[in-house]
């Protein structure tokens, strides 16, 4: 197909530099622009859980830990965001950083038996390992029992 004549019009330009006052222009629409997109810890969460849903689970996490720090509202929780969190540590099952980081966000989210499943299917003897485990079955004798 033909070339728009705008496109060949501006292939015949100089280059802009990064310094020239026009490119600087441009890069501030460009910073007005993404400041008025929405930046809600929702959009956030719903960003992480999409890209977990793709197998990009570092990409979620990293985009969940972000939200988490510029939060304001309470944090939102939901099977998407365990599911990131068991598929991160899935992807990465020699790496007992990630495991442990997995099972301590499944736990101060309240997941306490995938938690400690987690916990346990590392096999760790490493304490901080041990010492989350200790901490989540507490956690878990402290939860009454349902009246039957």
């Amino acid at each position: 197909s033909d070339v728009h004549p705008r496109v060949l019009a501006a292939m015949g330009r100089p280059t802009l530099g990064h310094l020239d006052p026009a490119f600087v222009a441009m890069m501030d629409d460009l910073k007005e622009l993404l400041r008025k997109l929405p930046r809600s810890h929702r959009a956030a969460v719903a960003l992480a859980v999409a890209y977990g849903k793709a197998g990009r689970f570092e990409d979620g996490v990293r985009v969940y830990r972000k939200s988490l720090k510029v939060s304001s509202t309470p944090v939102i929780w939901s099977e998407g965001v365990s599911d990131l969190f068991r598929g991160w540590a899935a992807s990465r099952p020699d790496d007992h950083g990630v495991q442990y980081e997995a099972a301590q966000m499944l736990y101060f989210h309240g997941r306490f038996r995938e938690a400690l499943a987690l916990v346990l299917a590392t096999g760790s003897q490493a304490g901080h390992m041990l010492d989350l485990a200790y901490r989540i079955r507490t956690t878990i004798s402290q939860i009454p029992t349902p009246a039957k």
